[in-house]
């Protein structure tokens, strides 16, 4: 399995055109927030994957939301099962304590398929 996309986002939707092709359509793909601090971040992020291979044996996404000092603030496992030659998507909801400004590194990962990505999520003060 491939990590194709992975984003913060403000909305996700799904059509299919005239030729039963999926459209995704992603809107305020962002890296950076502003919050009133302290507050609590709650970032929704959008993964994007392709299964390349077939595989029957379940993989797993894991998320984890990690601030400035290596402290762990929120994790997220769930199954993350998608055919051969497909394409799948999970939405992931940070919710974690942020008191300062500071860049939150999202570790992201599916075990099996020894994938990794680091996505920055910049938190500003308001």
């Amino acid at each position: 399995m491939e990590i194709l996309l992975a984003g913060f986002i403000d909305n996700v939707s799904f059509s299919q055109d005239e030729f039963d092709v999926t459209k995704i359509d992603v809107t305020g793909l962002h890296y950076t927030k502003a919050y009133e601090l302290p507050s609590t971040a709650d970032p929704h992020l959008l993964v994007l994957a392709q299964q390349d291979k077939d595989s029957s044996a379940p993989e797993t996404l894991v998320v984890e939301f990690e601030d400035a000092d290596g402290n762990i603030l929120a994790r997220n496992v769930q199954p993350f099962p998608i055919e051969s030659q497909k394409f799948g998507y999970r939405l992931v909801k940070g919710n974690f304590e942020v008191t300062k400004a500071q860049i939150i590194k999202t570790n992201i990962s599916i075990p099996e398929s020894d994938k990794t990505l680091t996505v920055p999520l910049i938190i500003k003060e308001k």
